[in-house]
């Protein structure tokens, strides 16, 4: 059997504040990566894995953290 784990209710707020705030994060972390918790960006930069081991010793936050990509420019994935 498959465990499938939801994703903490914060979670979802900060998704829901990550997509409100979309041009202001545009305009400030452009290009980078961010870490959102409670609705606040607390670590920024250019290693994924790095900004949730920041994030997570910052807010002492045990479950998931929502690590998402700014894009500036146009990228192909």
């Amino acid at each position: 059997m498959i465990r499938i784990k939801k994703a903490p209710q914060r979670f979802w707020k900060d998704n829901e504040w990550r997509m409100r705030h979309a041009t202001e994060l545009q305009e400030k972390y452009r290009n980078e990566w961010v870490a959102i918790v409670n609705e606040s960006v607390v670590a920024h930069g250019k290693d994924p894995a790095e900004l949730r081991q920041i994030a997570r010793e910052k807010t002492r936050v045990k479950g998931d953290i929502l690590v998402d990509f700014v894009e500036g420019d146009a990228h192909i994935y």
